[in-house]
């Protein structure tokens, strides 16, 4: 009965009238988050399209080459298109066999010539919703006049932005890999666009080996899917709760996620409800002291057995 109440409520949200929806502040998030799925789709079948122009772009920038020739790569983003970044950051690590870190764009621009060495190959991996980000931008133009060592792979939900267009100057140094627009969100927070740009990066991930990417994006798709339709039923039994305060945790790659949810629950409730977000362990060293009775407390669980019975304990 819950579940059924839940899909027809999301439902009225995405059919209302547009005057309901400005009203209610509606327009656009119930309908970026129900449509995640589908658009992952898209994604993939851009990237699968775009694959041999990229692979070989990213082979001219080292990666796939012996050790010595792989560059160090940055994965570029602000806010949540940082944590698309964090989510990102091991996989790519382990496949591409070279130094990969998630550095936010608002610390590059503060603090460049303490993060880029100029006689050091690099690759930078810039994801952007909107491709409009003014840190995003400075960085990206500060870096092709002052680091012509600097190779770089825009992400991002936008083909008309401004990031796209600088880098349709330098096309030996840089690839823009733009989604579909239904992946360029118009509510305030990013739903839709964070998961697209992370199927995107496990597609980039995989491009010397696509073929391994296939049956994990069928899993993903069907999960997101059925996990849409399960949260809900959890989502109305809180929504009535009077809590204060939510705290999200989760290891590795799922600590980006955590941090992403925490921010979502921050933009979407205007600061009304204040937001925490660690990993199960760093949770014991003082940050657990946020936590009551008025707490919401979710927990992202790893697959990995080993990880799990820290993250339970």
């Amino acid at each position: 009965m819950i579940h059924r109440q839940v899909m027809n409520g999301l439902r009225t949200l995405v059919e209302a009238s547009e005057k309901e929806k400005e009203d209610r502040g509606t327009r656009y998030t119930p309908l970026e988050i129900l449509r995640q799925p589908e658009t992952w789709r898209k994604a993939y079948e851009i990237c699968d399209e775009r694959r041999p122009d990229l692979h070989q772009f990213l082979k001219g920038a080292g990666v796939g080459e012996e050790p010595r020739l792989r560059p160090n790569v940055y994965l570029v983003g602000a806010g949540t298109s940082d944590y698309v970044g964090r989510a990102l950051t091991p996989l790519l690590r382990r496949l591409w066999g070279c130094e990969v870190s998630a550095v936010p764009s608002t610390d590059l621009l503060t603090n460049f010539d303490d993060l880029v060495f100029a006689d050091r190959p690099y690759l930078w991996i810039s994801f952007s919703r909107s491709g409009e980000s003014s840190e995003g931008l400075a960085v990206l133009e500060a870096a092709i006049e002052r680091y012509p060592n600097v190779r770089h792979l825009i992400v991002t939900c936008n083909k008309e932005g401004r990031m796209a267009a600088v880098c349709e100057n330098i096309p030996q140094r840089a690839f823009v890999l733009a989604l579909d627009d239904t992946a360029n969100d118009r509510g305030l927070a990013m739903t839709s666009s964070f998961t697209n740009m992370v199927i995107a990066g496990h597609c980039v991930a995989h491009i010397n080996s696509p073929g391994d990417y296939v049956d994990i994006f069928s899993v993903l798709q069907q999960a997101g899917e059925r996990f849409l339709e399960r949260a809900q039923e959890v989502a109305i039994a809180i929504a009535q709760e009077a809590f204060l305060r939510a705290g999200f945790v989760g290891s590795g790659v799922l600590q980006a996620v955590a941090r992403g949810s925490a921010l979502k629950l921050l933009e979407l409730t205007a600061g009304k409800i204040t937001t925490l977000s660690e990993s199960p362990l760093g949770l014991r060293h003082g940050p657990m002291s946020v936590l009551d009775e008025n707490t919401v407390f979710v927990s992202f669980l790893s697959r990995d057995l080993r990880r799990r019975k820290y993250e339970l304990a």
